[in-house]
């Protein structure tokens, strides 16, 4: 059968509809060119009647478009991060890997991925690493899926390979910077068969993961950002203090501000930690002395970036704005939502719906400090493990994904 592309050039509901139109016809006449003369015969079916009209076209559009999509993803666009999605993998060859991956690993075949987990927060570069003492086969067989689809074809057009060992024991497939939004969930594996004889030995790409409380030490640099020396030993010296992962609160840092200590949104949050007047309210109680400018959480977003701008809200009147201030009164915000999930009755929310981990704990800490406490503690209560998926949590959930992603990125790059 032949397939027929609707154009991405289509630019207007016009171009678009005579493109259906030739398309659900050109599929109906080469549905109807795979039956030869005598099956034409024998169901009574008319060289006439093979050739729809207009008006039949557009009764059966629904249909006709449906078969388009599915034999044709790959030239509607792409449907993954890597392109367009086999929608006939290979669930044959998916159950062997199942079965055999402990037996093969332990022949020192190792399938693998860099950067080691998946990276939210930017686009990057990704490798599909495979190492086999034996030597990677021109012909061996790769297999890619995307939450469960195949994408394997589109990932080696786009890939390029690299293999530095004349006897291929490491070979590497490398695309060009990929980006894995934040705001969906990826499941990636890769498979490996040597040849039709080898069992498959296959690896899933997983998440990035990054907790608030356990470090592996204090950070030097921040990769992809050029902080003062003073703001990083002052992310240091805080996060050690209230016993937080400083790789944690740069991540934080990065995401709300980019390290821009005069930074300002629209709900009226300043400076490198974005603490906003809500936020505020709370780090007074125990920082009353710090400078505050009057009306600040007030004036129309457009005045307040004005008067940031231009010098009149400056560290010396607004302690958001002085980075030194700006994270403690962050780290003491966290401190404060940290103290606040600890709490029996909040606690028990949360082990009751996602368990006791302490990356379950960080991830809520994260979406409080972006939406609200209160409002994540509804929608735990509302979704329970989906909290995230909560129409009240939308930006939250790309929020902490991309704080967890630039958290284990900056410690990835300390080790």
């Amino acid at each position: 059968m032949k397939y027929f592309c609707i154009s991405h050039a289509t630019e207007n509901r016009d171009t678009f509809q005579i493109s259906l139109d030739s398309a659900i016809e050109t599929i109906h006449l080469n549905l109807f060119s795979e039956i030869d003369a005598e099956s034409r015969k024998r169901f009574d079916i008319s060289a006439d009647r093979a050739c729809m009209t207009s008006r039949t076209s557009r009764a059966i559009q629904p249909l006709f478009l449906t078969l388009i999509l599915l034999t044709t993803s790959g030239c509607v666009g792409p449907m993954s991060p890597f392109g367009s999605i086999s929608l006939f993998a290979n669930k044959d060859g998916q159950k062997s890997i199942k079965r055999t991956v402990a037996a093969y690993s332990d022949r020192h075949i190792r399938v693998r991925f860099s950067p080691h987990r998946q990276v939210l927060h930017k686009p990057s570069r990704f490798h599909l690493i495979v190492e086999d003492p034996m030597g990677v086969p021109d012909d061996a067989n790769i297999v890619l899926t995307y939450n469960g689809l195949d994408v394997t074809a589109s990932f080696l057009s786009q890939a390029y390979e690299i293999s530095s060992d004349p006897f291929r024991r490491e070979v590497k497939w490398t695309t060009k910077d990929m980006r894995l939004p934040a705001s969906r969930d990826h499941l990636i594996k890769a498979s490996y068969k040597r040849d039709s004889e080898a069992p498959s030995v296959a690896a899933q790409y997983h998440p990035p993961l990054c907790s608030a409380f356990y470090t592996r030490g204090l950070i030097s640099r921040v990769p992809d950002f050029r902080p003062a020396f003073e703001v990083i030993q002052q992310i240091n010296q805080s996060s050690m203090e209230q016993n937080l992962n400083p790789f944690f609160i740069a991540a934080i840092v990065a995401q709300e501000s980019g390290f821009n200590s005069l930074a300002v949104s629209s709900s009226r949050a300043l400076g490198l930690t974005q603490v906003t007047p809500l936020g505020d309210q709370e780090i007074s109680k125990q920082y009353s002395d710090w400078p505050r400018y009057p009306g600040a959480s007030t004036l129309p977003f457009p005045i307040l970036k004005m008067a940031v701008l231009g010098g009149q809200i400056h560290s010396g009147n607004e302690w958001r704005l002085d980075p030194t201030l700006s994270i403690q009164g962050g780290v003491a915000y966290i401190q404060y939502l940290n103290q606040y999930w600890r709490r029996p009755d909040k606690q028990s929310l949360i082990e009751s719906r996602l368990g006791p981990s302490e990356a379950s704990f960080s991830e809520v800490i994260l979406a409080s400090y972006n939406s609200g406490a209160a409002r994540v503690a509804e929608a735990l209560e509302r979704r329970g493990a989906d909290y995230l998926k909560d129409n009240v949590l939308t930006q939250a959930s790309k929020y902490v994904h991309q704080v967890i992603s630039y958290c284990d990125h900056f410690e990835g790059e300390a080790e």
